[in-house]
């Protein structure tokens, strides 16, 4: 191959596998026979045979069921990814700080989540997503809660057009690891091997980017902090109409202030 001919190469290579080209091939309809589309323009005729086959219709303004709230949005739709990052702060009877520690960490493996990490008087589990709103709840249970908070990010276009320009740089390293096959030249291949490489280092990090989201949409975070409850203090209720108690006299005697006429001042 001539080295002149290799940025045309390149350039045609990288066009050719773009997300445009991509997206319109998958995109392009397919050709339909003449007699298949004869068909689907005319529709058999309704006998009674095929209406009684028929599955019923929904009758106008019936209410269909809602899907479980409490299973996310991921357990409808396994195309959705959604990432969970809740906060919760709890008060906790004095002395059973560690032992909701605990219950809250057994909780979360219950519905298949595990420990994130721990410390004194707080504590951070990672919830499989479809269940962290049955998780929140009953972890909610375990005290009194004084601040709750929960955030939602959708990450599922991200996550599809990651996968895209993943299929685009696959496509592309193939092209470019043909023609260094074919290619004779020292230069052309030194060219063609610096870009398969460029190529590669982008497979590898959209690969790592796609592999972060799933981990991060499959598993939320929940972090909890405990706090232990305050004692409570007597109320000393002091009637307004009592007479203020007499001052208290510091009781010290000694000959030297009798004759400075102290006591008398006292008395006074």
């Amino acid at each position: 191959m001539n080295a002149k001919r290799i940025p045309f190469v390149l350039a045609f290579v990288l066009t050719a596998t773009g997300c445009g080209a991509s997206e319109m091939a998958s995109a392009a309809p397919t050709a339909m026979p003449a007699s298949a589309a004869r068909s689907e323009a005319a529709p058999a005729p309704q006998t009674p045979s095929n209406l009684a086959a028929a599955p019923p219709v929904a009758a106008a303004g019936a209410k269909t069921a809602p899907p479980d709230a409490k299973k996310g949005p991921q357990a409808d739709n396994p195309d959705v990814l959604v990432v969970y990052n809740g906060d919760l702060a709890m008060i906790v009877d004095d002395g059973k700080v560690a032992t909701t520690i605990d219950r809250i960490i057994d909780a979360s493996e219950q519905v298949g989540g595990h420990l994130a990490g721990r410390r004194d008087g707080a504590v951070s589990v990672r919830i499989p997503s479809a269940r962290f709103h049955e998780a929140l709840e009953k972890i909610a249970t375990f005290g009194e809660v004084t601040h709750q908070s929960v955030s939602a990010e959708d990450v599922s276009e991200e996550y599809h057009d990651a996968e895209v320009r993943l299929q685009n740089l696959k496509a592309t390293q193939k092209r470019l690891q043909e023609f260094l096959a074919r290619s004779a030249n020292m230069a052309d291949m030194l060219t063609l091997e610096h870009e398969l490489e460029r190529v590669s280092m982008d497979i590898d990090r959209m690969e790592g980017r796609m592999r972060f989201l799933r981990d991060h949409a499959a598993f939320s975070t929940l972090s909890v902090a405990l706090s232990p409850r305050p004692k409570t203090q007597p109320i000393v209720v002091v009637d307004p109409k009592a007479p203020p108690p007499p001052p208290r006299i510091l009781a010290i005697h000694a000959p030297w202030l009798d004759s400075l006429g102290v006591p008398s001042l006292v008395a006074n």
